[in-house]
Parts: structure tokens; C-alpha cells; sequence
């Protein structure tokens, strides 16, 4: 089966409160590093006058990158709780940064734990999930008498068809799974008596 990743389709917040001190958690869907650290720094900046902005991001299809901070509060009490609720959702490309407002007493490395977990898990769960899948996009060339028979058989097996050029043959750029590669391209071979030309193969998470 192909394999999948989840994200961040429209971004979630959510706020935290235990003996007055206030966690609020936002976060932003990025695929790069430095687009993490750009949303890191536009929270900071948001709420100035807060003490800590600790965070936690993965990016990447194959969640490659991983880093956290406790900006400030004792260590393993902010960014890795904050990461291990990432890990647990199973996304990618995001970025979380939870913002703490003192209230006046000591949480204790507990307490925090608790804190900063709870309002990353509101945010998550505020938040809409989407999911993306490897697949494989195929652009092949057929003659126009062969045309009707891919497109025949494009809507019936299910098989989307991105974009179709009409110029002296026609051009088929289709999107499959990875794992019906094989029995895609014999189907359309025999459909179209072998006057097929394949073009190009690209994997991509669609």
C-alpha cells in the first residue's frame, strides 16, 4: 500500500490554565526549517510579554527534522512534552509554540508536563487534519484513435487524470498509486496496441 502523511490542513489553538498561569498553544503548518523559526519568532513577537515560548517541530516527508526548546523552564518540562504530542499525532510539517503567562505559583516539572501537554493537545485538537498520499504521476503519448480507450478505461478503473494536450498525439499526465505502476502501464500498452510513449515518472505526495 502506498504510504501517507498527515498535516496540518487548517491550523488549530488552544489555551491551558492551572493556578492562573496561562499555556497557549498555536501552530503553523511549514515544510522548511526556516519557516518554523519565522513562526517561532511572529509568536514571541505577538505575545511580547510573556516570559517562555517553548516549542517543538517535525518537518519533513520522512520527519527528518526534529527540534525543541524549554526556552527557559527546567529542563524536559516545555519542548519535549510539546514534541511527544506531535509524535503521537503522527503529522508532519508543523510546528507548535506554547506560550506561558505566570500566574503567581510554582507548577513543579509535573505540573508543567501537564501544561504545556494539555494545551498542545487542545490546539491539535482545534486544529483540521489532512492527509496526503505517495503517488505516482505518469505522463504518456498515444494517438488520437487510441485516446477514447485510455480515457474509457481512466474512468472506469478509477484513475485521475490531471491533464490531457491535444496537439499532433495526445498527451496523458495521470495520477496512480505507486504499486498499480506495473499493471497501469501494460493495461494502456494493450489498450492502445502498443502505440503508447512513456514520458515521464514522478513521485510525489498528492
Amino acid at each position: 500500500m502506498s504510504e501517507s502523511i498527515k498535516y496540518i490542513k487548517e491550523p488549530g489553538s488552544g489555551e491551558y490554565v492551572d493556578r492562573k498561569s496561562r499555556f497557549i498553544a498555536e501552530m503553523c503548518f511549514c515544510e522548511t526549517e526556516e519557516s518554523a523559526e519565522e513562526f517561532i519568532k511572529a509568536e514571541k513577537k505577538k505575545y511580547y510579554d510573556a516570559k517562555h515560548h517553548c516549542f517543538a517541530y517535525i518537518i519533513g516527508n520522512a520527519k527528518e527534522i526534529k527540534r525543541y526548546s524549554d526556552d527557559g523552564e527546567p529542563q524536559r518540562t516545555a519542548g519535549m512534552p510539546i514534541m511527544d504530542v506531535i509524535n503521537g499525532s503522527g503529522l508532519t510539517n508543523i510546528c507548535i509554540v506554547v506560550t506561558r503567562y505566570f500566574g503567581g505559583t510554582l507548577l513543579g516539572p509535573g505540573g508543567l508536563v501537564r501544561a504545556y501537554q494539555g494545551a498542545a493537545k487542545l490546539a491539535l485538537e482545534n486544529a483540521v487534519i489532512g492527509e496526503q498520499k505517495d503517488s505516482l504521476i505518469v505522463t504518456f503519448v498515444t494517438n488520437y484513435k487510441a485516446s477514447n480507450a485510455v480515457l474509457n478505461y481512466c474512468q472506469t478503473n478509477s484513475v485521475e487524470i490531471l491533464e490531457t494536450v491535444y496537439l499532433e498525439e495526445v498527451t496523458f499526465k495521470c495520477l496512480i498509486f505507486p504499486e498499480n505502476e506495473e499493471k497501469f502501464i501494460t493495461d494502456i500498452t494493450n489498450l492502445t496496441l502498443g502505440s503508447v510513449n512513456i514520458v515521464d515518472k514522478e513521485r510525489r505526495f498528492v
